[in-house]
């Protein structure tokens, strides 16, 4: 919810949408938004630790559809790449990392 932060499962709110309510509100009367992240948005503040906690122990990174040139967040196809993770780029056009990429579809 936009207005109180109250987290609903997402067949609650798609059960609003498919009853005829285009704009699902919450008990508050909130909107209730997708828990994401959208373009200009800001990112959680714990999101950027613990992506590159995660980018440090993987074995594999998979970026489909990104052009990997907004940040921070594509700061972690090098973190990965540096800690010995494979990468596999999946993207129509160019992206910032296609050549430390070990696959490119």
């Amino acid at each position: 919810c936009l207005n109180c932060a109250e987290r609903l499962p997402i067949e609650e709110a798609l059960a609003e949408v498919e009853a005829g309510n285009s704009s699902p509100c919450c008990s508050c009367g909130g909107l209730l938004k997708a828990n994401v992240v959208l373009f200009g948005e800001a990112l959680p503040p714990m999101a950027m630790p613990l992506a590159m906690e995660a980018a440090r122990g993987c074995d594999l990174i998979l970026c489909v559809g990104s052009t990997l040139s907004v940040y921070p967040v594509a700061s972690i196809v090098p973190e990965a790449k540096e800690c010995g993770a494979k990468l596999v780029i999946l993207n129509k056009g160019h992206t910032d990392y296609d050549e430390l990429a070990d696959l490119r579809l």
